[in-house]
């Protein structure tokens, strides 16, 4: 029996969609569940990770050899035989390290202070900061980032109590699904088809913008309180692993009939 949904090729983030956000972003990891239908599924369709941890940290985490992971929002992939590294976005390194030492001098030991260093991107975590000491951490953060940021080299975006520093170029999230798509139509011209992506925050903005013109995005969030487009919603992080178990299922029911 011909089995359209094995033509899906899925998409998706990790943080908020995959995983629940934790306090302490160091300590989250699949469960034994979602690893066991994540690893199931990418054994019946391609499964695309684009997340904004870093590539070495995707790789330790999810551990499925089949899955095609791009960390620091697309700006560097590992889709088995062709791997990528965004050049200017290496060439910038040297500078995030720089960054990343200076605001280890500026808030050393300050309670509820992470700073993620991830290669070519960090990420400044206050998610375990005291409510009412957020905004002057903030503030202090920008302001610490106007002395030292002496070009535009770097630029830096919010998250869920958290500010990334990035390279300043135009790639995002959108351009690695691009750049994967393209490289498994090289590789399988008769295959069509039809990508899924599913996320759950404003990084995910312009992946689920580019899926909905050519497959089905779903944006974990309440349709009412955001501006995001998307094909569906599911509103609990929680409902994801449950979908994609049902998804599974569905796919050996077809094979198997």
């Amino acid at each position: 029996m011909d089995n359209p949904l094995s033509k899906t090729f899925l998409f998706s983030d990790f943080d908020g969609t995959l995983v629940s956000i934790r306090k302490d972003p160091a300590k989250v990891a699949l469960t034994s569940q979602a690893h066991k239908t994540l690893a199931l599924l990418a054994r019946k369709i391609p499964i695309g990770i684009i997340s904004g941890r870093s590539l070495v940290f995707l790789q330790k985490t999810i551990a499925i050899p089949e899955m095609i992971l791009a960390g620091n929002h697309g700006l560097e992939i590992d889709m088995g035989r062709q791997r990528f590294r965004h050049p200017q976005a290496v060439s910038c390194q040297k500078e995030i390290q720089q960054l990343a030492r200076g605001l280890k001098k500026k808030f050393p030991g300050i309670d509820g202070v992470f700073i993620e260093e991830k290669g070519l991107t960090l990420t400044f975590h206050y998610r375990l900061v005291p409510p009412g000491k957020r905004e002057a951490i903030c503030k202090a953060f920008h302001d610490y980032l106007k002395t030292v940021l002496k070009e535009d080299i770097l630029k830096v975006r919010g998250g869920k109590m958290a500010l990334e520093v990035l390279p300043n170029i135009d790639w995002g999230k959108e351009d690695a699904i691009r750049w994967i798509l393209e490289r498994y139509k090289n590789r399988f011209p008769d295959r069509k088809v039809v990508p899924i992506y599913i996320g759950d925050d404003e990084t995910d903005r312009a992946a689920l913008a580019l899926i909905q013109k050519i497959g089905i995005s779903i944006f974990i969030g309440d349709a009412a309180t955001t501006t995001i487009k998307a094909t569906f919603f599911l509103p609990y992080q929680t409902q994801v692993i449950a979908l994609l178990r049902q998804f599974q299922l569905e796919i050996d029911y077809i094979q198997e009939a």
